[in-house]
Parts: C-alpha cells; sequence; structure tokens
C-alpha cells in the first residue's frame, strides 16, 4: 500500500503558497468522494489541517509497502480532521509539517510545494516541538532524528543563503537573525491568552504579518546590497508579494 502526496493552491485559487495532504490511495483513480467512503474502504486520508478534497496534484506519488502507512497512523492520526500529529497549527508548523510527520517511515519530504523553503525556514522539517517529536517516534518505534539533524535542520536558510552569497558575505547571518526574531514572536505571538472579543481567524492575520514583515526585511536586506535579483533564488517567489502561509479559518487558540 503506497502513501501519496497532494498539493492544491492554499486556501485560495491565487495563493502562491500550496496546501499538502497526505492520502494512502490514488485520488487520481479513487471514486472515493468523502470521509465515510475513505473509512468504508479501509483506507486513509490524512487532512494535514486542510479540508477534505477528492482532487489534487501528485506532489510525487510514493511506493512502498504496508508498514510505512501503519506507521504513519501512529505518528498522525488518519481520518480525523482535528489531528496534527505534534504540531500546533500555525506556530509549531503548517500543513508540510504535518504532511512530513505522516510520510516520515518512508523518509520522503513535500519539498516540492509552493511555500515549502518558506515554511522550512522557519518551522524545520518536522516542526519545532522537536522534544515532543521524539518521543512520538520512540513511541511509534521509528528511529529517533539526531540532534545533529535537528541543528542542520534549524539552519536550513542560514545554509541556503550561504550558498547563494557565500560563507563571507554578512547577508546569511543577518537573514539568520531575523529568522530568530521571528520564530521567537510567533511562539509570542501565537500562544498569548486571546484578549477580549479577539478572534482566532485575528492572531492568524497577525501571524501571517508577521511573516511577511520578515520577508520585507529579508527584501530590503537584499536591496541594500542591490542583490534584488537573488530573493527569488533563496524563497522560491518574487519579493513584496504577500504571503498568506497560515490558513486564518482554521487556526485556532492553544488551550
Amino acid at each position: 500500500m503506497g502513501l501519496y502526496a497532494w498539493v492544491k493552491p492554499a486556501f485560495f485559487s491565487h495563493n502562491i503558497v500550496d496546501h499538502t495532504w497526505i492520502t494512502d490511495f490514488d485520488l487520481q483513480i479513487s471514486n472515493l468522494g468523502n470521509l465515510n467512503a475513505v473509512v468504508a474502504a479501509n483506507r486513509n486520508y490524512w487532512f494535514c489541517h486542510g479540508d477534505f478534497y477528492t482532487k489534487g496534484v501528485p506532489h510525487n506519488p510514493i511506493v512502498s509497502n504496508a508498514l510505512p502507512s501503519r506507521g504513519a497512523r501512529c505518528l498522525v492520526q488518519s481520518n480525523d480532521k482535528k489531528a496534527t500529529g505534534v504540531i500546533r497549527y500555525g506556530i509549531d508548523g503548517v500543513c508540510h509539517q504535518i504532511s512530513n510527520q505522516v510520510l516520515y517511515p518512508t523518509k520522503q519530504k513535500v519539498e516540492k510545494a509552493r511555500g515549502y523553503i518558506l515554511s522550512r525556514a522557519i518551522y524545520t522539517e518536522y516542526g519545532l516541538r522537536q522534544d515532543e517529536w521524539d518521543l512520538k517516534l520512540s513511541r511509534c518505534g521509528m528511529p529517533r532524528m539526531l540532534r545533529a539533524q535537528t541543528a542542520s535542520s534549524s539552519l536550513f536558510l542560514l545554509r541556503r543563503a550561504r550558498i547563494l552569497f557565500g560563507v563571507v558575505s554578512t547577508i546569511p547571518d543577518e537573514l539568520n537573525v531575523k529568522l530568530t526574531d521571528l520564530r521567537n514572536d510567533i511562539g509570542e505571538i501565537g500562544l498569548a491568552t486571546p484578549v477580549l472579543n479577539e478572534r482566532a481567524i485575528d492572531r492568524a492575520g497577525r501571524l501571517n504579518e508577521r511573516i511577511n514583515g520578515f520577508l520585507n526585511e529579508a527584501a530590503d536586506i537584499l536591496e541594500v546590497q542591490h542583490l534584488e535579483g537573488y530573493y527569488l533564488r533563496l524563497f522560491g517567489f518574487p519579493p513584496r508579494v504577500e504571503v498568506n502561509l497560515i490558513d486564518p479559518e482554521n487556526f485556532q487558540f492553544v488551550d
């Protein structure tokens, strides 16, 4: 039984970021039109904090035996829209990190999805709750990630920038400082106690605004050095374009 990764524009049709989700059946040939049909067929659908979709663009069909599917169900509950693994959505990761958790037994990732460079830079490959993730891996009988791998994942943007600008350039370190500030702010904003009349959708808007603030800071750094053309190569989309990484409709306050 294989695991399949799927992509579609996130939240609205013209978004430059992709939503990703996982199934253990091929959407292109399946007639499973709703979750009840999936359950009745003894198949698995991982929402990855999205909705139920009957169509999608294949990211890369992953051929595997039944073992990865069983392991995936342990890591992230299938056929449950609320299941997010060890991700607090928008704070520790987004759909990309949840999808990667599902795919962990295959060692594949949704790295071709649009917006993945940004989400990985902020949230790493499997989300920011590394201790909880390691514990989940142990409970599911999966090999735990090495701390060296974790550190490398958290420095993803720094390494990517050094390839573009060289290790002697100050740009990679400047970007890494801004990214560290962003991660701290996301945790502070996302976990803050709701104020009177504040809605979860408003909080998600603040988080997306802060992410776009970081992207504008990155664009400023490159423009000062007259290196604007490198922005697209660094992030995968043009500068000064609004990016909605977190789905405002699906964000929830953390209890």
